[in-house]
């Protein structure tokens, strides 16, 4: 696998060259690939889910990738996914629409229906439907981010946010605007349409609303992160001290923006202790090594 930083674009996007292997190795754990959860029957509209066939009633991780919202997969995670699993989670890893194929709010609208979907699915595969956890890296972070503070596009699939357990940011991008060394106008007009439009997509905007009716925030990224990332999540939590809104926060050791998926393949890793920890704060049922 490798990162490439297109100086021209700006945003972190990742190019898969891994071979993926089958997941998972233990045989408690089971696993479905390529779960449609719209009726469109689009590969890109489909997650994967990992569970643990002898626990029930397992907290959800549902998991959105980053990837500059035109690229990424959720095959890239599996390893990652069965890991979380056999520590007593169930977890969904969700592909959605890219760019330049579909523009804002297209991405936010297949991660919602995921989550819908994962409401309406999860005793089928040993899950709460009242313990779901929104766990998102970069562009991930972003939507579900948006979709908690800004309740419209989980109420279009008769989700609430008070329904949501918790939210996990990983190295987020939080403010759609142009910078200097970041993102272009041509590429956030590619993602987001036009300038107008881009504060409909920046979390920020909707904070002063949502405050009231959020879930349990943890903010994380890695320590040796882009300082443009690293930025956007320091800017996120000065927003929710100015709204006397609680949080976690958590930096993990690494030296890339992919760093974290290899502190979560490790069940005894400070960060995965950190994830754990945070939701067994909620969910005291689950394992913690």
């Amino acid at each position: 696998m490798k990162i490439l930083f297109p100086s021209s674009l700006g945003f972190l996007v990742l190019f898969l060259s891994t071979s993926f292997a089958d997941y998972p190795p233990n045989k408690n754990i089971k696993s479905r690939y390529d779960v449609f959860y719209t009726t469109e029957k689009d590969t890109l509209q489909s997650l994967d889910v990992f569970w643990n066939e002898n626990q029930e009633n397992s907290p959800i991780v549902l998991f959105v990738h980053g990837g500059g919202w035109l690229s990424g997969d959720k095959k890239a995670y599996r390893e990652m996914a069965s890991t979380m699993a056999d520590q007593g989670l169930t977890v969904m890893l969700v592909n959605y629409r890219l760019s330049p194929k579909v523009k804002f709010p297209e991405h936010v609208e297949d991660v919602a229906a995921s989550i819908a979907w994962a409401k309406n699915n999860a005793k089928d595969y040993s899950g709460d439907p009242q313990k779901l956890y929104l766990m998102g890296h970069s562009a991930g972070a972003q939507m579900i981010t948006l979709l908690t503070f800004d309740p419209h596009y989980l109420d279009k699939v008769d989700v609430s946010p008070d329904e949501i357990a918790g939210l996990i940011t990983i190295s987020g991008v939080f403010e759609i605007k142009t910078q200097k060394g970041g993102a272009s106008k041509k590429y956030l007009e590619m993602v987001f349409g036009m300038e107008e439009v881009w504060k409909k997509a920046s979390c920020q905007t909707y904070l002063d609303k949502a405050k009231s009716n959020l879930p349990p925030l943890l903010v994380t990224w890695v320590d040796d992160e882009n300082e443009l990332i690293k930025n956007e999540s320091i800017g996120l939590i000065k927003v929710l001290e100015n709204a006397g809104v609680e949080y976690r926060s958590y930096i993990f050791e690494g030296n890339n923006h992919n760093a974290f998926v290899t502190e979560l393949q490790n069940s005894s890793s400070t960060f995965s202790k950190e994830l754990m920890d945070f939701i067994a704060v909620a969910s005291p049922s689950i394992n913690k090594n």
